[in-house]
């Protein structure tokens, strides 16, 4: 159960450092709404899509890497090691990648629809690594759905408080998460 938590908490990094940038920009979804009301629905409309996607691309990922880690059973936990360890390097290097103009101050449905299955992309290939860990894939993948949302919201309403600087350090932490879970799942 830990495993899953913290590759949870990793997968959700991304999503709160994307939040954090659209709460610094005060992002609308809607326009006829007060400022309050609005504020509430867009973070919550923002997590919902984030939610959703981390929650279905793992699962998406774990049918395929069950059918996958069959016919390399003897290879399975050096795939997910590569898997994880690639994906934590990934979210190091954009960490150090990113500018401050990433997210428009104005979201339609169909760019959040593209934010979130961009940041969902590491969701789906971690969701290979779900056949390793000792746990039901289904809870799992409700556990980082549930987390993601949490996140998101968290993300949103601090990025609207402070600003652009917790960014860098939350794809950080959530790439050396997942690179601990590729060496777990190697080792043990």
């Amino acid at each position: 159960m830990l495993e899953v938590i913290l590759l949870s908490v990793a997968l959700s990094m991304d999503v709160f450092a994307v939040s954090i940038g659209i709460g610094v920009n005060k992002s609308r979804i809607y326009k006829y709404s007060s400022e309050a009301e609005n504020r509430f629905s867009s973070a919550f409309i923002i997590a919902i899509y984030f939610a959703v996607f981390h929650a279905v691309f793992p699962l998406l990922g774990y049918l395929g890497g069950v059918t996958l880690f069959a016919w390399f059973e003897s290879l399975s936990q050096w795939i997910g090691f590569t898997i994880l360890v690639s994906l934590g390097l990934k979210a190091i290097y954009d960490s150090f990648q990113r500018d401050g103009d990433e997210i428009a101050p104005s979201l339609t449905h169909n760019t959040l629809l593209i934010i979130a299955i961009a940041t969902s992309i590491d969701a789906f290939a971690a969701g290979f690594t779900l056949a390793l860990i000792p746990f039901s894939p289904y809870f799992s993948c409700l556990i980082i759905g549930l987390t993601t949302l949490v996140v998101s919201l968290f993300g949103f309403f601090l990025g609207s408080i402070r600003g652009e600087r917790i960014t860098l350090k939350a794809e950080l932490f959530g790439g050396f998460i997942l690179i601990a879970i590729g060496f777990k799942i190697l080792l043990f």
